[in-house]
């Protein structure tokens, strides 16, 4: 179910993102948006500022004709929706109507029609650019499987990832972040030898040599096998 709930969280955010692309992109190059949503319909609220500059709202999924004299949106109305997935812009023009309207997208020369539609790409791109840069920055975990030539180093490490919970290693003290240097006076400098080392010592007090927040420091485990990970 989390895995779910992750995965529809992750969809949502693309595609709002998306549909964002397009509206800003829109609104900026002259063409009317007559709705933006948050979620897909049914609608559940909406929200508008009407022809004399107030801000109004209604309930429901309501048609958007036929608003009583004065109350006509000057512009966008926002939305909020039942499926909150992602969401979506509805732009005036956007199926070849209103050709003659100036607002309309229709009416728009062939590049900014192309720059509208590639919008909602374009902001995809720049939101995982984002994404990736503040991880790298607060600190991605990075798998280094082979060193470049011009890559200078003293010797590989081992960093934990993960203690599971009720493994011999969270049992022992060990955290994620933490930096395996040695077992029983072994150095390990890669995963396969610690994996080697570790299958040799199953069942057996071992002392673990690792680097933590606080500096260096030695650790007793007895290394087992739970549910097929060592």
């Amino acid at each position: 179910m989390l895995t779910v709930l992750i995965f529809i969280a992750v969809l949502s955010v693309l595609v709002f993102a998306h549909e964002l692309g397009h509206f800003f992109t829109a609104r900026k190059l002259g063409v009317k948006a007559e709705e933006f949503g948050f979620g897909f319909p049914p609608r559940a609220f909406g929200f508008y500022k009407d022809v004399s500059g107030h801000w109004r709202h209604f309930w429901g999924n309501r048609s958007l004709e036929g608003f009583p004299p004065g109350q006509e949106p000057a512009d966008t109305i926002y939305s909020l929706n039942w499926l909150p997935i992602g969401g979506f812009v509805k732009i005036k023009g956007e199926n070849g109507e209103g050709k003659q309207d100036h607002d309309s997208f229709a009416a728009k020369s062939l590049w900014r029609r192309a720059l509208i539609l590639a919008a909602g790409v374009i902001m995809n791109i720049i939101l995982a650019a984002a994404l990736l840069s503040v991880g790298y920055m607060l600190g991605m975990p990075q798998a280094l499987e082979d060193v470049g030539s011009h890559a200078q180093i003293k010797q590989a490490e081992v960093l934990v990832m993960e203690a599971l919970p009720g493994s011999p290693a969270e049992k022992a003290g060990l955290k994620a972040g933490d930096v395996i240097l040695a077992l029983n006076d072994q150095a390990v400098s890669s995963h396969a030898g610690l994996q080697s080392l570790v299958t040799q010592n199953q069942g057996v007090a071992t002392d673990l040599l690792i680097r933590g927040d606080s500096g260096e420091k030695h650790l007793e485990i007895t290394p087992d096998i739970i549910s097929g990970n060592r």
